[in-house]
């Protein structure tokens, strides 16, 4: 029997879904992606992009994108800049904590998320609508 997975869906009022997922023999590869239609004024051109991307969640978890645009100097700047915060110190990355920051951003410990409800705290596992809705409170509650 297919594993169910449960996804919020923002057309859907964030109602909760119950999508099949399929059951395929894994590729050696990740699925590439060119994006690049996402963008067209062709609805059928954006649809089948969109198409491709739920294949690829759906049977693999994840997916390399082409066609976003992203020039190739802006990556290698962003790696770059990512080598150089994990070269730091501990006590100067601990500074920089994802906890103290508003927007759910900073450093995290290798090892300190976990997606898997049997590690970590004894807490029930939340739906992905429960955890949007409680970062969108945090971020925004900060503001006020």
């Amino acid at each position: 029997m297919p594993q169910a997975l449960r996804a919020g869906s923002a057309a859907q009022g964030n109602s909760i879904q119950t999508l099949e997922r399929k059951e395929v023999a894994m590729p050696a590869s990740l699925p590439m992606i060119d994006i690049s239609d996402l963008v067209s004024s062709d609805t059928d051109k954006r649809a089948k992009v969109g198409a491709q991307m739920r294949e690829a969640c759906l049977a693999h978890g994840f997916f390399y994108v082409t066609g976003h645009g992203v020039p190739h100097g802006l990556m290698t700047a962003v790696m770059e800049q990512t080598r150089a915060l994990f070269d730091l110190p501990v006590a100067a990355k601990t500074a920089l904590d994802k906890a103290n920051s508003p927007c759910n951003r900073g450093y995290e410990v290798l090892g300190g998320q976990s997606l898997d409800p049997r590690q970590g705290p004894a807490s029930p596992p939340i739906t992905v609508e429960q955890h949007l809705r409680a970062m969108y409170a945090r971020t925004y509650a900060a503001k006020a």
